[in-house]
């Protein structure tokens, strides 16, 4: 267990030439379980700039790493240290770690454009070349739990196609800009699924290369209605 000290003095140090901000917050361990806060709480209440005891890692536990989307990376909470190296500078150097890492995970995710407009449409963490390919029309199968990062795209409408084994329903996703298709899913916007299909001609990857693609689509049915961070959960197998 640890315990979150507040103090709100100011106070400040000489330390090597220069002046440096003490923190204002402490934080006890090793408390027993069988200790109560109260008793932990008078311990420092009669303190000189005592202001208040509480809990912290009971907080961190239940907020850090939360995903308000399931293609969020989640939420970072630390102790609330000081905003500067000088001040709780190893919570600092832990959160710059963490950025740091993250940037260098960003880094490795392909983005992908519409090829008519350059518009961004998604975030992989492969590239749709290494992805399965749908037999019908080749489209990529992406796993939205998997492989999709981020979505920005618009509700393209409502798709009816003849296939060999009957009728397809498509739900199409469009570029926002151009209203461009770059893929579909095969079950309504409100539904949960597990997979969405990508068309790999109406999209240009975008990272150092700078890959440069042109493409059209003539199956443009409805027009777009909004964006969507798709949540995906049911077993849907590509076909």
């Amino acid at each position: 267990m640890k315990q979150g000290v507040s103090n709100s003095s100011k106070r400040s140090t000489f330390k090597d030439g220069r002046w440096l901000h003490t923190s204002r917050t402490l934080y006890v361990t090793n408390v027993p379980p069988s200790t109560s806060n109260s008793l932990v709480e008078d311990l420092f209440k009669d303190l000189d700039g005592f202001v208040a005891f509480r809990r912290a890692t009971a907080a961190i536990w239940r907020t850090n790493s939360h995903k308000f989307s399931p293609t969020d990376e989640g939420i970072l909470v630390s102790y609330d240290k000081d905003d500067n190296e000088e001040r709780g500078g190893w919570s600092v150097r832990k959160r710059e770690d963490e950025k740091r890492k993250r940037q260098e995970t960003d880094a490795t995710r392909i983005h992908y454009h519409c090829s008519a407009c350059s518009h961004f449409c998604l975030k992989l963490v492969v590239p749709l070349t290494e992805l399965p390919a749908r037999k019908t029309d080749g489209s990529r199968v992406v796993d939205m739990a998997k492989d999709l990062v981020h979505l920005m795209c618009a509700k393209g409408g409502v798709k009816l196609l003849k296939r060999e084994k009957g009728t397809e329903k498509q739900f199409r996703y469009n570029c926002e800009l151009c209203d461009l298709c770059v893929g579909y899913r095969p079950v309504s916007y409100e539904q949960e699924t597990k997979f969405m299909y990508v068309l790999p001609e109406a999209l240009s990857r975008r990272d150092a290369e700078q890959q440069q693609t042109k493409a059209t689509n003539k199956e443009i049915d409805l027009s777009g209605d909004g964006t969507e961070i798709v949540e995906p959960k049911t077993d849907l197998a590509p076909s």
